[in-house]
């Protein structure tokens, strides 16, 4: 069917693209009007393979997710809420990245100090940037200007955990952005997540993040200001902030997606 054929297309992509090793640094490139929680200004790291490779990975940051004054408070002063203490380079993050057959292709690395999901696009008027998509807005903006990743050959958009659920959420909205580009591909990392009733009888578990119950998306996407897949919103109409749970908005996409989440993930878990 339509998928084996995809998943046999992104396999031999991958084996053909196997090739010399590209720099194992990234350059942060800090970008204007993006911000971090803090509103100190966000962007993103990249390393290219000086001509090597015409391939790429959009690697989406993870980490949790706050949605007010007091689940944000303690992530605010960290790289996780501020670009303050950022490095000016860093080296290849996560095992994708790394490992062969990518271990050649070009990266773009999203770092997450957003708390949002990479879903946002709200400044809240205790003055909490939850800007994660309007971020990736800029980002892609500045990338496509300064770099090659508007002619690659191929892209794979990723991201774990709170960087897998932005990369479902954002993957349709990033290949847009890449007209040109002959193949597109979403690989989420821990990031599908589906809506829960938690359960709080003998012996349950606390993890201390906010609830990933359904109805909670609500209230978090009026906090965030998210920005849901235009046409699984076009979908559910009222109901739109329901896309923000990956179970709902998957089947709405057009880039071909290959999940990769544990059984035994800890969030499902625990959470």
């Amino acid at each position: 069917g339509k998928m084996r054929t995809a998943a046999v297309t992104f396999v031999a992509l991958c084996l053909l693209t196997a090739g010399t090793r590209a720099s194992d640094e990234l350059v942060l490139r800090k970008v204007n009007d993006t911000t971090c929680l803090d509103g100190s200004t966000a962007g993103y790291y990249v390393t290219q393979a000086a001509g090597e490779s015409s391939d790429w990975i959009v690697f989406l940051q993870g980490g949790g997710e706050c949605v007010d004054d007091a689940t944000c408070a303690g992530r605010l002063h960290t790289d996780l809420g501020s670009s303050a203490n950022w490095p000016p380079s860093r080296g290849r993050p996560a095992d994708i990245t790394r490992a062969a057959p990518f271990s050649n292709w070009n990266v773009l690395y999203v770092p997450y100090c957003t708390g949002d999901l990479h879903y946002g696009s709200r400044v809240t008027p205790s003055g909490l940037h939850f800007t994660g998509h309007s971020n990736l807005e800029r980002i892609l903006e500045d990338a496509l200007n300064e770099t090659a990743i508007g002619s690659a050959d191929t892209v794979i958009i990723s991201g774990e955990s709170a960087g897998g659920l932005g990369c479902i959420q954002n993957t349709d909205y990033i290949a847009d952005k890449l007209p040109s580009v002959s193949h597109v591909f979403s690989v989420p990392i821990a990031g599908f997540y589906f809506g829960q009733q938690i359960y709080d009888g003998p012996g349950h578990t606390s993890g201390g993040l906010p609830s990933f119950e359904t109805q909670a998306f609500q209230k978090y996407a009026a906090e965030w200001g998210a920005v849901p897949h235009k046409q699984c919103a076009e979908a559910f109409g009222q109901d739109a902030w329901k896309c923000l749970m990956t179970a709902n908005v998957v089947q709405y996409l057009r880039v071909p997606v290959f999940v990769v989440e544990a059984q035994t993930d800890q969030v499902v878990l625990m959470y």
